[in-house]
C-alpha cells in the first residue's frame, strides 16, 4: 500500500519529480554502473534493513532486494512510486515502498541498518 507523507513545502518539487513516472528508470539505467558500485560498496547481508532515500523506480532498491536485503524504499513522487512497485512486481521481488519525504521520514529512530540515496 502506498502511504503519502510529503511535506506542502514539497509538493512541487514531488509533482516535477514524480511526472516522468516509469521512464526515470531510463534516467537509473544511464547511472547503473554507479548504483551498483555503491552497492557493492555497501556490501549488504542477507536480511539486513536498508532504507533508500529517493528510490525513484527502484533501481538501487532492486539491487539490494536481489542481495536478500529488507529494503524499503521512499520517493516524493507518487508516480516514481507506483512504478516502481510494477517494476518490481515483475521482477518477483518483495520491496516496501511508500510515498514519504526525506524531510519528514516516518520510521523510528535506529529501525535500519543502513541508509541509501
Amino acid at each position: 500500500m502506498i502511504k503519502e507523507r510529503v511535506l506542502e513545502k514539497n509538493s512541487r518539487s514531488a509533482i516535477t519529480w514524480g511526472a516522468g513516472g516509469r521512464d526515470y528508470d531510463k534516467i537509473s539505467h544511464s547511472i547503473s554502473d554507479a548504483i551498483e558500485h555503491c552497492v557493492n560498496r555497501l556490501a549488504p547481508a542477507a536480511g539486513e534493513k536498508i532504507l533508500d532515500v529517493a528510490t525513484g523506480t527502484g533501481w538501487a532498491a532492486r539491487l539490494l532486494a536481489n542481495r536478500k536485503a529488507q529494503v524499503t524504499g521512499i520517493d516524493i513522487g507518487y508516480e516514481l512510486i507506483a512504478a516502481a512497485e510494477a517494476i518490481t512486481l515483475q521482477e518477483g521481488l518483495k520491496i516496501n515502498f511508500e510515498v514519504g519525504d526525506a524531510e519528514s521520514l516516518a520510521f523510528a529512530d535506529e529501525n535500519f541498518d543502513a541508509v541509501v540515496s
